[in-house]
Protein backbone atom coordinates (compact mmCIF):
# COMPACT_ATOMS: atom_id res chain seq x y z
CA UNK A 1 0.00 0.00 0.00
CA UNK A 2 1.09 3.65 -0.90
CA UNK A 3 2.66 5.78 2.16
CA UNK A 4 0.36 8.60 0.58
CA UNK A 5 -2.99 5.76 0.68
CA UNK A 6 -2.28 5.46 4.02
CA UNK A 7 -2.48 8.79 5.19
CA UNK A 8 -5.55 9.06 3.93
CA UNK A 9 -6.95 6.04 5.93
CA UNK A 10 -5.35 7.24 9.13
CA UNK A 11 -6.90 10.56 8.58
CA UNK A 12 -10.38 9.32 7.70
CA UNK A 13 -10.18 6.74 11.17
CA UNK A 14 -9.36 9.62 13.08
CA UNK A 15 -12.50 11.71 11.66
CA UNK A 16 -14.96 8.67 11.74
CA UNK A 17 -13.76 7.42 15.26
CA UNK A 18 -14.62 10.95 16.58
CA UNK A 19 -18.20 11.26 15.29
CA UNK A 20 -19.54 8.69 17.75
CA UNK A 21 -17.37 9.92 20.72
CA UNK A 22 -19.29 9.90 24.09
CA UNK A 23 -20.15 13.15 25.91
CA UNK A 24 -19.76 14.97 22.69
CA UNK A 25 -23.72 14.75 21.40
CA UNK A 26 -24.66 17.46 23.81
CA UNK A 27 -22.52 19.46 22.96
CA UNK A 28 -22.60 19.44 19.47
CA UNK A 29 -26.49 19.58 19.33
CA UNK A 30 -26.57 22.89 21.50
CA UNK A 31 -23.69 23.81 18.84
CA UNK A 32 -25.89 23.13 16.26
CA UNK A 33 -28.88 24.70 17.27
CA UNK A 34 -26.99 28.09 17.58
CA UNK A 35 -25.48 27.45 13.68
CA UNK A 36 -26.47 29.95 10.62
CA UNK A 37 -27.80 28.56 7.98
CA UNK A 38 -25.20 29.90 5.66
CA UNK A 39 -21.43 29.70 4.19
CA UNK A 40 -19.31 32.85 2.72
CA UNK A 41 -15.98 31.10 2.81
CA UNK A 42 -12.40 32.20 1.08
CA UNK A 43 -10.27 29.03 0.47
CA UNK A 44 -6.31 29.30 -0.94
CA UNK A 45 -4.07 26.24 -1.02
CA UNK A 46 -0.98 24.62 -2.91
CA UNK A 47 -1.08 22.00 -4.23
CA UNK A 48 1.23 19.43 -5.90
CA UNK A 49 0.64 15.98 -8.26
CA UNK A 50 2.91 14.61 -11.14
CA UNK A 51 2.33 14.55 -14.70
CA UNK A 52 4.83 12.60 -17.30
CA UNK A 53 6.08 16.38 -18.10
CA UNK A 54 7.23 16.45 -14.38
CA UNK A 55 5.50 18.46 -11.19
CA UNK A 56 2.07 19.65 -11.20
CA UNK A 57 2.08 22.61 -8.54
CA UNK A 58 -0.70 24.85 -8.88
CA UNK A 59 -2.30 27.67 -6.02
CA UNK A 60 -5.48 26.61 -5.64
CA UNK A 61 -8.10 29.94 -5.10
CA UNK A 62 -11.81 29.39 -4.48
CA UNK A 63 -14.52 30.44 -2.93
CA UNK A 64 -16.71 28.23 -0.27
CA UNK A 65 -20.80 29.04 -0.19
CA UNK A 66 -22.09 26.34 2.11
CA UNK A 67 -25.72 25.65 3.15
CA UNK A 68 -26.82 24.29 6.35
CA UNK A 69 -28.96 21.32 6.11
CA UNK A 70 -29.34 21.55 9.69
CA UNK A 71 -30.07 18.02 9.85
CA UNK A 72 -28.08 14.97 8.55
CA UNK A 73 -29.17 11.39 7.08
CA UNK A 74 -28.72 7.97 8.65
CA UNK A 75 -29.60 9.93 12.19
CA UNK A 76 -25.90 11.38 12.35
CA UNK A 77 -27.65 15.23 13.09
CA UNK A 78 -27.24 14.77 16.76
CA UNK A 79 -23.44 15.08 16.70
CA UNK A 80 -22.83 16.89 13.41
CA UNK A 81 -23.99 18.85 11.04
CA UNK A 82 -24.33 18.37 7.21
CA UNK A 83 -24.47 20.94 4.67
CA UNK A 84 -23.92 21.19 0.36
CA UNK A 85 -21.93 23.90 -0.93
CA UNK A 86 -20.16 25.30 -3.90
CA UNK A 87 -16.84 26.07 -5.05
CA UNK A 88 -16.13 28.28 -7.82
CA UNK A 89 -12.14 28.22 -8.25
CA UNK A 90 -9.68 29.46 -10.74
CA UNK A 91 -6.12 28.31 -9.85
CA UNK A 92 -3.37 29.45 -11.75
CA UNK A 93 -0.58 26.34 -12.73
CA UNK A 94 3.30 27.06 -11.97
CA UNK A 95 4.64 23.91 -12.94
CA UNK A 96 5.70 22.60 -15.51
CA UNK A 97 4.45 26.01 -17.24
CA UNK A 98 2.43 28.75 -16.53
CA UNK A 99 -1.20 27.42 -17.44
CA UNK A 100 -4.64 27.74 -15.20
CA UNK A 101 -7.23 25.33 -14.35
CA UNK A 102 -10.89 26.42 -13.52
CA UNK A 103 -14.01 25.68 -12.47
CA UNK A 104 -16.90 25.11 -9.74
CA UNK A 105 -17.68 22.04 -7.90
CA UNK A 106 -20.90 21.23 -5.88
CA UNK A 107 -20.46 19.04 -2.77
CA UNK A 108 -22.03 17.37 0.55
CA UNK A 109 -19.74 18.54 3.54
CA UNK A 110 -20.50 16.64 7.56
CA UNK A 111 -19.00 18.86 10.08
CA UNK A 112 -18.77 17.52 13.58
CA UNK A 113 -19.15 20.00 16.72
CA UNK A 114 -16.23 18.45 18.87
CA UNK A 115 -16.26 21.59 21.02
CA UNK A 116 -16.71 25.01 20.71
CA UNK A 117 -13.85 26.24 18.87
CA UNK A 118 -13.00 22.88 16.52
CA UNK A 119 -14.79 21.89 14.33
CA UNK A 120 -13.62 19.05 11.92
CA UNK A 121 -15.16 17.68 8.81
CA UNK A 122 -15.18 15.93 5.58
CA UNK A 123 -15.84 16.76 2.03
CA UNK A 124 -16.43 15.31 -1.29
CA UNK A 125 -17.70 17.93 -4.67
CA UNK A 126 -17.53 17.47 -8.47
CA UNK A 127 -18.35 19.48 -11.18
CA UNK A 128 -17.08 20.71 -14.41
CA UNK A 129 -13.30 21.88 -14.60
CA UNK A 130 -11.37 23.59 -17.57
CA UNK A 131 -7.92 23.01 -17.98
CA UNK A 132 -5.65 25.30 -20.12
CA UNK A 133 -2.37 22.45 -20.01
CA UNK A 134 -1.89 20.59 -22.44
CA UNK A 135 0.09 17.54 -20.84
CA UNK A 136 0.61 13.70 -22.32
CA UNK A 137 -1.32 12.47 -19.89
CA UNK A 138 -4.54 14.78 -19.64
CA UNK A 139 -6.41 16.68 -22.75
CA UNK A 140 -6.89 20.36 -22.33
CA UNK A 141 -10.47 21.66 -22.52
CA UNK A 142 -13.83 20.58 -20.40
CA UNK A 143 -12.43 17.56 -17.68
CA UNK A 144 -14.11 16.95 -14.50
CA UNK A 145 -12.82 17.48 -11.28
CA UNK A 146 -13.28 15.30 -8.39
CA UNK A 147 -12.23 16.42 -4.72
CA UNK A 148 -12.58 14.29 -1.48
CA UNK A 149 -10.80 15.79 1.58
CA UNK A 150 -10.80 16.76 5.97
CA UNK A 151 -9.78 19.39 7.97
CA UNK A 152 -11.52 21.62 10.95
CA UNK A 153 -12.58 25.03 11.39
CA UNK A 154 -11.09 26.95 14.61
CA UNK A 155 -13.57 29.12 15.47
CA UNK A 156 -12.57 32.98 16.20
CA UNK A 157 -15.75 33.97 17.26
CA UNK A 158 -19.63 32.72 16.91
CA UNK A 159 -19.79 34.01 12.85
CA UNK A 160 -15.93 33.38 11.90
CA UNK A 161 -13.56 30.60 11.65
CA UNK A 162 -10.28 29.35 10.42
CA UNK A 163 -10.52 26.97 7.90
CA UNK A 164 -7.58 24.66 7.93
CA UNK A 165 -7.56 21.26 5.60
CA UNK A 166 -6.10 18.89 3.14
CA UNK A 167 -7.78 17.73 0.00
CA UNK A 168 -6.74 15.54 -2.58
CA UNK A 169 -8.24 16.20 -6.36
CA UNK A 170 -7.92 14.31 -9.72
CA UNK A 171 -8.91 16.05 -12.77
CA UNK A 172 -9.74 13.76 -16.06
CA UNK A 173 -12.76 13.74 -18.56
CA UNK A 174 -13.72 10.43 -17.95
CA UNK A 175 -12.90 8.95 -20.98
CA UNK A 176 -14.71 11.87 -23.79
CA UNK A 177 -11.02 12.57 -25.21
CA UNK A 178 -7.57 11.51 -24.92
CA UNK A 179 -5.18 10.86 -23.14
CA UNK A 180 -7.04 10.78 -20.27
CA UNK A 181 -4.95 9.27 -18.07
CA UNK A 182 -5.78 12.16 -15.53
CA UNK A 183 -3.79 14.52 -12.90
CA UNK A 184 -3.77 13.25 -9.19
CA UNK A 185 -2.41 16.30 -6.57
CA UNK A 186 -2.58 17.09 -2.75
CA UNK A 187 -3.53 20.10 -1.49
CA UNK A 188 -3.03 21.78 1.87
CA UNK A 189 -5.74 24.27 2.22
CA UNK A 190 -6.45 27.38 4.56
CA UNK A 191 -9.37 29.38 4.42
CA UNK A 192 -11.65 32.03 6.16
CA UNK A 193 -15.47 31.60 6.59
CA UNK A 194 -18.19 33.53 7.72
CA UNK A 195 -21.40 32.59 8.66
CA UNK A 196 -24.88 34.20 9.00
Amino acid sequence: MRMDNLKCIVIILIFLSSIYFPGQAEVAAQTQEKESRYELGFITGAGTGRIAEGHYNVLLLAAHLGYNLKTAPYGLERSGIFSLFIEPQANPIFEPRSDYEAGIGLGAQYLYSLTKKFNPYILASAGPHYLSLNSTDQAPGFNILLTAGAGSYYYLDSKTAINIGWRFRHISNAGMRRPNIGINMHCGVIGLSFFF
